[in-house]
């Protein structure tokens, strides 16, 4: 017997990138039996997950369970999530051919690397800021390139 609520249960079983069939039915199963829809969702949302059930929402018999407003917030987050991370994906672009050009190796870490890498859609992995990573003894000269272009200093 699970000690969880169906909501907690819910809450886990949406973080799985690529669920199996059977893990899928699980998530379709515990549609019916959340209790509460607005902290579910808003757990959803503080917590990064929103975007992965929006994903998962196709294949779920008894979508319709969440109600309407809940189902369009998680598309908002969705796509607020997508459009965040494509400027941030096109501000570390343009930092990385600047640093390349200017003979500074640069390797993306932590979010920027696993958003592409792991998730396959870029819309699931909410990102924040862009970590890169430059042989220190090319830091002070990553600053300055990075500090001369418009997408930092906003110029």
């Amino acid at each position: 017997m699970n000690k969880l609520s169906a909501d907690d249960q819910l809450l886990c079983a949406v973080v799985v990138l690529q669920p199996t069939a059977e893990e899928l039915a699980h998530i379709d199963a515990l549609l019916p039996q959340v209790q509460n829809w607005e902290r579910t969702i808003s757990l959803l949302t503080q917590h990064g997950s929103a975007p992965l059930l929006h994903v998962k929402l196709p294949y779920l018999a008894n979508a319709h369970c969440i109600p309407p407003q809940w189902v369009g917030h998680v598309q908002q987050v969705y796509f607020k999530t997508l459009s965040r991370n494509m400027l941030l994906y096109n501000a570390f672009t343009e930092a990385a051919q600047a640093l390349q050009q200017a003979g500074i190796k640069v390797v993306g870490l932590k979010g920027i690397y696993l958003a592409h890498a792991l998730y396959d859609d870029i819309a699931l992995r909410q990102l924040s800021d862009i970590d890169i990573l430059v042989p220190m003894e090319q830091g002070q000269l990553a600053v300055d390139v990075l500090a001369n272009m418009s997408i930092v200093t906003g110029k």
